[in-house]
């Protein structure tokens, strides 16, 4: 576990077609020392369109409720954009929590938005950047430079 965290427990945020993506990625996150507290990529990959009722009956409200339940357990939020930026997704809705909490930041991807430009939100062109910069960031603070890119 990098000096660079105040915690080691992660919410990892990204779009619902990339969930089998963004399970190998929490794998990789936790061995580098992370809790990834993100169970939505356990759950069954539905999902909600404009006018759905998919998630009705209840489903809707436990999935959000257990989403928010899991950010508040994590201390950093990593939004995936790496493999495109989405105009939609509850990702924008967690990345909006995670902001007003106060957690430490992290988008891996383009900047999707003027939010992804204010201090404290550091970006990462790619996860191989990410991975690879991680084990020189004892001397880094985060959010510090904003941007690295490889």
């Amino acid at each position: 576990m990098s000096d660079m965290f105040s915690s080691n427990k992660v919410y990892l945020a990204g779009r619902y077609r990339d969930q089998e993506f963004l399970k190998e990625v929490r794998q990789g996150l936790r061995d580098v020392g992370f809790e990834v507290t993100s169970r939505w990529l356990d759950q069954p990959n539905v999902q909600l369109r404009p006018g759905d009722d998919t998630w009705g009956g209840g489903y809707g409200q436990v999935c959000a409720e257990r989403d928010l339940a899991d950010l508040d357990a994590s201390d950093i939020l990593i939004l995936d954009l790496s493999n495109g930026v989405s105009t939609r997704g509850g990702m924008y809705v967690e990345f909006g929590y995670a902001l007003s909490a106060c957690l430490e930041i992290i988008v891996i991807g383009p900047r999707s938005n003027v939010f992804t430009y204010l201090p404290g939100v550091t970006v990462f062109s790619d996860w191989e950047t990410f991975f690879d910069g991680y084990t020189g960031w004892n001397d880094q603070s985060l959010g510090s430079s904003n941007s690295i890119n490889s």
